[in-house]
């Protein structure tokens, strides 16, 4: 009775259900050794089961099934299982869906995956990972879209821009270059949502649902002011940069050594306003972009002179500060 066979068109390993010597059919793969006697199985697969059976050795070791993973002069375990074990121990990376029919039981934290976040000039961007989302921790500063072509700029930081179709230009605060290294670039929003993707590479500018997910983890997870509530503008905003205000313990600018526990570092980068060409609010507020457009395109503000965020509508061709998310 053939108990192993491999046929032209298969590459499975058959067993044969008729009795025989035992009372079901198998395969194994047995040990060997100087000693006569009954070989251990190392590795078997009878008829009425769909595992893979791995055993104790009499030293109490545990013989091993392993698939092996070739390079070029070396081989690397891609998966390994022991006899006292019932795990597969290891990091699981998924790039596609996984489609699970049962239940998934965990015992720690189910965290995204965080991507390095690189410009088109190079940058190395800082990261933070709230709830389910990695933020950068910087304002963009790039001069270039993701594909490395040019973001344009005004012949003078002043030029007035409102008449013009879609523009897309990026400045630096008041034009000086130096204040681009701290509070990143202004730009507008034609150049934040053009298609080469002015975010790093597997970051996209978020969506005002994005930032809204972003508000209600801090709200929900302790980062009010006093540990509760949703004044949690302190708790997003950097400790420097920020104008002096001490008119309520909960503002931005009160004590702003106590600033960012969240880690986001929101930094006061102001605006550019498109119809004089002015540079206003640099140390009084963080202004930035959100991809949705709703009678104006929607913006997430935080003030030196409130505990809150706030969310408004400006045109498209003001420069605003970006935060990217990862996709």
């Amino acid at each position: 009775m053939n108990l192993f066979i491999v046929s032209p068109d298969s590459i499975r390993a058959y067993v044969d259900t008729v009795a025989g010597k035992g009372t079901k059919g198998g395969f194994a793969i047995g040990s060997f050794g100087a000693s006569k006697g009954e070989r251990d199985n190392l590795f078997f697969i009878n008829s009425d089961s769909s595992r893979f059976y791995v055993t104790k050795l009499p030293d109490g070791s545990s013989s091993t099934f392993d698939i092996i993973g070739f390079g070029q002069n070396q081989r690397k375990a891609l998966l390994s299982a022991n006899a006292d074990t019932v795990g597969i121990e290891g990091v699981l990376a998924l790039k596609n869906d996984l489609v699970v029919s049962g239940n998934i039981n965990i015992g720690g934290n189910v965290q995204p995956i965080i991507y390095d976040a690189v410009d088109g000039d190079g940058y190395k961007y800082a990261t933070v990972l709230l709830g389910n989302q990695v933020w950068m921790a910087e304002n963009l500063r790039t001069l270039r879209y993701s594909d490395g072509s040019l973001i344009g700029t005004t012949t003078t930081p002043a030029d007035i821009i409102y008449m013009m179709t879609e523009p897309k230009y990026q400045w630096p605060y008041n034009g000086v270059e130096i204040n681009a290294s701290t509070f990143g670039r202004l730009y507008t929003w034609w150049a934040a949502t053009d298609s080469r993707n002015v975010c790093p590479a597997g970051y996209h500018l978020p969506t005002s649902a994005e930032w809204y997910e972003l508000q209600t983890y801090l709200e929900t997870n302790g980062y009010g002011f006093g540990g509760s509530g949703n004044d949690i503008a302190k708790s997003m905003a950097s400790v420097l940069g920020w104008n002096a205000d001490a008119t309520a313990a909960e503002n931005v600018g009160n004590n702003p050594a106590s600033n960012n526990s969240s880690g986001f570092n929101a930094l006061p980068a102001g605006f550019r306003e498109t119809y004089a060409g002015a540079f206003n609010e640099l140390g009084n507020s963080s202004i930035w972009w959100s991809a949705t457009s709703v009678e104006g395109i929607e913006v997430t503000v935080i003030s030196f002179n409130s505990g809150y965020i706030n969310s408004t509508t400006y045109e498209e061709s003001n420069g605003m500060s970006i935060r990217c998310v990862q996709d």
